[in-house]
């Protein structure tokens, strides 16, 4: 039996802003204004369960920052993925919580596909 879970990347953004100084130079508390705001990519993660392998796939979607993130597209592209060429396959050991095996990657993977270079602002 296969059994499907997903993980969505949670939404952040980079933000640029002046922030006011006083005469010595020191920033004032809670006074600045913003200039730019960057969304960060969003991921879907998508993983597979094999009980008779044992075996947990992986496979990810990644929203470009300018594209409207779509949960439904991210779970099909995901789940294809996961199923034909997988970002890594994991063994389950007996008396591990599958879940838990799944979000401790999912949020290892949301780190390296949600990073964005600020230089490219």
């Amino acid at each position: 039996m296969k059994i499907v879970k997903y993980f969505y990347g949670k939404s952040t953004f980079i933000q640029n802003v002046n922030i006011e100084v006083d005469e010595h130079g020191q920033p004032i508390c809670g006074c600045y204004t913003p200039i730019s705001k960057k969304p960060l990519p969003r991921v879907t993660i998508c993983g597979i369960y094999d009980s008779e392998t044992n075996k947990l796939t992986v496979g990810v979607a990644k929203c470009c920052p300018n594209d409207l993130f779509i949960k439904k597209v991210g779970r099909e592209l995901a789940l294809k993925r996961a199923e034909t060429n997988p970002v890594c396959t994991i063994t389950i050991l007996p008396g591990e919580v599958i879940s838990h095996v799944f979000f401790d990657v999912a949020r290892t993977l949301e780190k390296r596909y949600s990073s964005l270079k600020t230089t490219s602002f």
